[in-house]
């Protein structure tokens, strides 16, 4: 004979998912804590690292250089395939505009998106190119960033460098697709994702240069106006 106090069938499965619940909400509270207390010390760290590659592109010669931070204009954004809001950054030589730098995006790449950040002149000239993030195969596809690129004297990302993009007006491909890029055998997805980036981003800051420095400019007089007492 079944006791008064002896839980039901159903009591004992209706305790078991208010007991699951119970822990679900609190592990989710707990998780969603963790990234509440660790995703400002992350964004810090991501947005020290692109400065620091921002900076490798800025020629190191004399007379200082000023880089100012801007946010890139939502079409801008789009058209360099990143998620709002993005930053971009203006170059000034003494008071003189010298590159714009920003990054792009390829959703192409082996291991999924390819970041790069690129810099170019106000002649139109790609100075110069970094990864930012990638996830492709260690050791054969990552060559694409120099820092993990085995070749120190000339890294794969190098002969972007001075390009006149307006000579180059047909999309740019790796030598396998009948292009002008080298690419490492065996790892041209790779290669093909980068150049995809890169090409995105200096089409886009080249074709915006004196936008993004009057973006620049204002928003450095905005920033001046509101410093006033």
């Amino acid at each position: 004979m079944t006791s008064a106090t002896q839980p039901t069938v159903w009591q004992a499965v209706l305790r078991s998912s208010l007991l699951l619940t119970l822990f679900a909400a609190a592990f989710t509270l707990l998780m969603s804590g963790a990234y509440q207390l660790t995703r400002a010390p992350i964004a810090a760290a991501i947005q020290a690292e692109e400065l620091r590659l921002v900076r490798a592109l800025v020629p190191p010669s004399p007379p200082a250089r000023t880089i100012r931070e801007i946010t890139l204009p939502e079409a801008i954004t789009k058209a360099l395939d990143l998620n709002p809001p993005a930053k971009g950054y203006v170059v000034f030589r003494e008071a003189e505009p010298e590159l714009v730098i920003v990054p792009a995006r390829s959703r192409q790449g082996y291991g999924g998106d390819v970041v790069v950040i690129v810099a170019v002149n106000k002649s139109g000239e790609l100075m110069g190119a970094r990864v930012t993030q990638h996830h492709e195969t260690p050791g054969l596809g990552d060559y694409i960033d120099p820092e993990r690129d085995r070749n120190k004297t000339r890294p794969w990302i190098t002969q972007f460098s001075g390009i006149a993009i307006a000579a180059h007006p047909t999309p740019w491909r790796v030598k396998k697709d009948g292009g002008f890029v080298d690419a490492h055998a065996g790892a041209t997805i790779s290669a093909r994702a980068a150049t995809m980036a890169i090409e995105r981003g200096a089409r886009v800051a080249s074709s915006a240069f004196a936008q993004l420095v009057a973006l620049a400019n204002r928003e450095r007089g905005n920033d001046e106006k509101g410093n006033q007492p």
